[in-house]
């Protein structure tokens, strides 16, 4: 059997295996999944005045496209130029997020309506809310790819990434669902789980035996920098984009307050802990975006603007301990190799936006937020058929009845469902990193390991360049 998946995955799986996934995925596409009402040609609400109970065409709902094109900026060239600083892998690191993405994007479309079809509804509806959480959903497992990039066939990526799908949705019905927590721009479920899912993936294949490719040049610095650019700019968009109102306001404001911070203090504490006091780049790739995951469950509270600067500098700082100290250590003593390092940039930062968020729920009140308060807590909401209830959705129509859940007991729900992330996320990255070494093959021993050479057809001058590149690095070493 073991000989068997290796001749698969080493003579067949580009085309054979990629056919068969999409086969499936057009399969259960045209069974389950229709479009949303309002891009339904055939709804007669499409064809009928507005004025007689059809929809308005110049109301169509594409508010929110522009933030959905902001997000796939960060998705397919943020996330994968950032990826791009390793110096013989730019090719697969930016063309393997673009096809894992693609992927996830169209799975998770499925995963999320999965459980709309248990909830009763008859078909799976698909329009932009719909393919931004799939964007989002892509995301997490874009984060998960960081830590075992450059380590991993393609047949395992694709395998983790239809793993992590299933198993994030599940876990952000529990959290958003039932536990009713909040995390608007997914600190708690998608960085926090991306990031731990990754690390139990890496820990799982173990380390490689040779680093030696594991390392950046100058211009792939300059290229990860570029991603690092796009990230940084778009990151509102990223947490704002499923909210409205003055909680979307408030959130863009929050998170571009907090990634000034993490930018500034990132500079800082780069240069007190880098040798002769100078800046690191992998710092600057990385920390100065760390101020929009550590501010993103909290991003729609009353955080006020010094609070966003606050939680964002905080953030920086974290990760830039968590590059210089922590990485090393983990290596050293638990012989966890994280790539990219998504634990400094997303874990931590994650688990402490989690922190953060339990922290302003435990203070906030109807004093600060007036009746929206039920908008962003909804479980905080009085019971049904009660007089409070009544008055608050006199002011806003769409409050809904909830818990009359307390201030403190939200802030325990908001630490319960980091708690419960981090374990879904550490335990299933166990099992799908196991899965994922049983299934492995000889093609990605330890000295194919972070070569483009391994998976691509490179024109002589790129392999030219790369040992010219190899040479140069040991001249300047000498």
């Amino acid at each position: 059997m073991r000989y068997l998946l290796a001749l698969m995955t080493e003579s067949f799986f580009p085309a054979a295996f990629l056919v068969a996934v999409e086969l499936v995925m057009m399969l259960l596409y045209m069974a389950f999944v229709h479009y949303d009402p309002r891009a339904d040609a055939f709804d007669e609400r499409n064809n009928m005045n507005p004025v007689w109970g059809g929809f308005k065409r110049t109301q169509m709902p594409t508010e929110n496209y522009t933030m959905f094109q902001d997000i796939n900026v960060m998705i397919f060239i943020g996330f994968g130029f950032l990826m791009t600083f390793l110096r013989k892998y730019a090719f697969s690191a930016i063309s393997f997020t673009l096809l894992i993405s693609a992927i996830t994007i169209q799975w998770a479309i499925l995963c999320h309506g999965f459980y709309q079809l248990i909830a009763g509804e008859r078909v799976i509806r698909v329009g932009i809310s719909q393919l931004v959480e799939a964007d989002v959903a892509a995301a997490a497992v874009l984060i998960s790819m960081g830590a075992v990039l450059g380590k991993t066939t393609v047949f395992q990526l694709i395998f983790m990434a239809l793993v992590e799908t299933a198993l994030y949705v599940t876990n952000l019905t529990i959290g958003i669902d039932h536990l009713q927590a909040a995390d608007v721009g997914g600190s708690i479920f998608v960085h926090a789980f991306g990031a731990y899912f990754g690390i139990a993936v890496a820990l799982a294949l173990g380390p490689p035996m040779s680093t030696e490719d594991d390392e950046s040049t100058y211009v792939t610095d300059i290229f990860a920098m570029i991603g690092t650019v796009f990230l940084w700019m778009f990151w509102p968009s990223f947490n704002a984009v499923l909210s409205d109102g003055d909680e979307q306001y408030r959130i863009v404001i929050n998170t571009y307050l907090a990634l000034t911070a993490s930018c500034i203090v990132c500079f800082c504490a780069s240069s007190i802990v880098s040798p002769r006091n100078k800046f690191t780049m992998v710092h600057i790739q990385n920390a100065t975006l760390a101020g929009g995951v550590a501010i993103g469950a909290a991003s729609n509270m009353m955080t006020l603007p010094w609070g966003a600067l606050a939680i964002g500098g905080l953030g920086g700082f974290l990760s830039v301990i968590s590059y210089q100290y922590l990485q090393p250590m983990l290596l050293q003593n638990y012989d966890l190799h994280d790539t990219c390092g998504v634990h400094n940039l997303h874990g931590l930062p994650g688990v402490f936006g989690g922190c953060a968020s339990a922290l302003l729920a435990s203070l906030a009140s109807v004093d600060d937020y007036s009746s929206s308060l039920y908008l962003i807590f909804p479980a905080r909401a009085p019971f049904e058929d009660t007089f409070e209830l009544n008055e608050a959705i006199g002011d806003l129509p769409q409050i809904t009845a909830g818990k009359d859940r307390t201030a403190l007991n939200q802030a325990g729900i908001q630490l319960l469902a980091t708690v419960i992330t981090v374990a879904i996320a550490s335990l299933g990255g166990t099992i799908t990193g196991l899965l994922m070494r049983s299934i492995s093959t000889k093609l990605h021993d330890d000295e194919e390991m972070f070569q483009d050479e391994t998976f691509w057809g490179l024109p002589p001058p790129a392999l030219a360049s790369a040992s010219q590149s190899s040479q140069s690095l040991v001249r300047c070493s000498n």
